[in-house]
């Protein structure tokens, strides 16, 4: 709400201190403020509409009275899009900066139309694109066909990733659903209007996506390439995209071939995927990928980020259940993705924009996401099909020489307490206190803050004076990162740290050098938190060294344990049968 046209900058909600972490280390920052939450969560209040639009409206130099159409005329200004939000949605955060941030009308959709793991029939979906329609129609822009006013749409909210409809132009016999956003944007004739971005989650995520869209650059490129090296595959080669990027001065690294077996990649991400934009070409269903040679990853193989990633990945599936846990799609969004080119359905290879033809339109300052897409005219993958777009539409990719390199003063005066220098004044405090407490939040606020090696210092120190109950568990990340698996190690001893994210930077870690492990503490905490709910890949890849260190009985009681604990499902009796054939 602070946002003016004289100055703008990141705004996130800590959480649990990952996403904000992630921006952070990415961005590097002058300062960073923490503001005190205004009310305990379970009391906070939605914000109502209007306070919505005064913050866009303060952004764009308008009257607080005004409209936000009128506060974008007075500016001179049309907008390229429009954000659809709804108060009751916690990705509101996302639709609000986006619309302050780019320019953007609101149109307020609110309803129930399911969740991103669900799917609408043919009445529902078609009922939703009109709603859209209308919607846009409301905002009092021209909006109808590419080219005018209105040629993007951010969907902020939860909504159903999957759509059975048909349109005009789409093949008679496609039975299967299609992509929420290759369909909102359409006329009932099938022609698009509009590019569609979706954002969902939390409020935390939610702030943290727009935030990466709207201020972070991107320069690092990652291409990796699963496919096999043969014609028919080879158009589609992640590395070409190299040609067009390195010239331009983007920073590419690229894997191919023997380096993407399963032994590489699992070693080449052992401590996290560090890349501003990753391109991946793979194979395989929505919880496990190919590698070169047809060799199997799973969604438990899928990188930790290091820091915030945009993602185009040519490959089945990995979008068909984005909320579940177990799926290489939601592995790569918890991890920290925050705009996802990815198939929520069998696609076909041709569905997807081959990786050069993909730098070529990012250079030339086509936005991402829409970089990936067909046009209407290029067959039946140009018609409403089954590629997904998480994220912000109007996200660029651009070459690092045209990104204009420049900070300001804040223009206003900053609100709350800078993080770094209370981090200081704790360490004082842990100097002369045997109180624990300090040291966490002082461990919390350096890693935060992008000081991974003061935070480990500072939690050697409190390991010593035995002191680390409330730091252990802030530090993982900054252990993970300084490649220290011994400390990590002891700092999740200390901790009892069990998370989602945790767990896979545990693993992560560990499991290229399982063969010949021999560290029994590291190998019973390992024993103790395979991941679900296929609990049966940990467990088959962690039994041969569970067997000859923690011996056969410390080896079944690890399978006994966890199968106690799993409700009947096929995923049980995986583990069942493991355990039937032990010995």
């Amino acid at each position: 709400s602070k946002w003016s046209p004289h100055g703008r900058w990141p705004v996130l909600i800590e959480g649990d201190g990952m996403f904000a972490g992630m921006f952070i280390r990415r961005f590097h920052p002058a300062d960073v403020y923490r503001r005190e939450s205004i009310a305990a969560p379970q009391t906070a209040k939605i914000p109502d509409p209007q306070s919505i639009q005064r913050a866009v409206v303060n952004a764009w130099g308008g009257n607080p009275a005004e409209s936000i159409p009128a506060a974008f005329k007075r500016a001179g200004f049309i907008p390229q899009g429009v954000i659809y939000l709804s108060t009751a949605d916690p990705a509101w955060t996302a639709g609000v900066a986006l619309a302050a941030g780019r320019g953007e009308p609101i149109a307020w959709l609110d309803g129930d139309f399911s969740n991103p793991n669900g799917e609408l029939d043919s009445n529902a979906s078609r009922s939703l694109m009109q709603t859209v329609d209308d919607l846009a129609q409301s905002t009092g822009y021209s909006w109808s066909q590419l080219g005018d006013d209105i040629d993007t749409i951010t969907i902020c909210r939860n909504i159903a990733g999957r759509f059975r409809v048909q349109l005009p132009g789409q093949s008679a016999n496609v039975t299967d659903p299609i992509a929420m956003t290759d369909v909102l944007g359409r006329t009932n004739q099938g022609s698009r209007w509009a590019m569609c971005g979706w954002i969902f989650g939390d409020e935390v995520q939610s702030a943290y996506i727009a935030m990466c869209s709207l201020f972070l650059d991107r320069e690092n490129v990652a291409l990796l390439n699963g496919h096999p090296i043969q014609p028919g595959w080879d158009q589609f080669a992640a590395e070409k995209a190299a040609e067009i990027l390195q010239p331009r001065g983007f920073h590419t690294t690229q894997a191919g071939g023997d380096q993407m077996l399963l032994a590489a990649w699992q070693q080449r991400n052992a401590f996290g995927l560090t890349a501003d934009v990753t391109v991946l070409n793979s194979k395989g269903n929505w919880d496990w990928f190919h590698l070169y040679k047809d060799q199997v990853g799973y969604a438990e193989d899928i990188p930790v980020l290091n820091v915030p990633t945009a993602l185009h990945m040519i490959h089945s599936f990995s979008l068909r259940y984005p909320e579940d846990e177990s799926t290489i799609g939601c592995r790569f969004i918890k991890h920290g993705v925050y705009a996802y080119v990815g198939s929520m359905w069998e696609p076909m290879l041709s569905a997807f924009v081959p990786p050069k033809n993909l730098a070529e339109r990012w250079v030339n300052c086509v936005p991402f996401l829409i970089a990936a897409r067909m046009w209407d005219e290029q067959g039946q993958a140009g018609t409403a099909w089954r590629i997904q777009t998480i994220g912000d539409p109007l996200m660029l990719c651009i070459e690092p020489a045209k990104i204009k390199k420049t900070r300001i003063a804040n223009p206003t005066k900053p609100d709350g307490v800078n993080v770094l220098a209370r981090a200081k004044s704790l360490m004082q405090e842990c100097q002369k206190s045997g109180d624990s407490r300090a040291f966490g939040e002082a461990v919390r606020d350096l890693v935060l803050v992008d000081q991974d090696q003061i935070a480990i210092a500072l939690w050697k120190i409190s390991l010593k004076r035995d002191l680390a109950d409330s730091s252990s568990r802030f530090v993982l990340g900054a252990l993970f990162r300084a490649q220290d698996r011994e400390n990590f190690i002891r700092a999740w001893k200390e901790s009892g740290t069990s998370n989602l994210i945790a767990r896979d930077m545990l693993w992560s870690m560990f499991t290229p050098n399982l063969a010949g492990f021999i560290d029994r503490d590291a190998v019973q905490i390992l024993a103790s938190n395979l991941r679900g709910p296929d609990y049966f890949i940990d467990a088959q890849r962690i039994l041969p060294i569970a067997k000859s260190t923690l011996g056969p009985a410390g080896a079944r009681m690890m399978l006994q344990r966890q199968l106690e604990s799993m409700q009947p499902s096929a995923y049980r009796q995986k583990i069942a049968d493991l355990l039937a054939v032990f010995k």
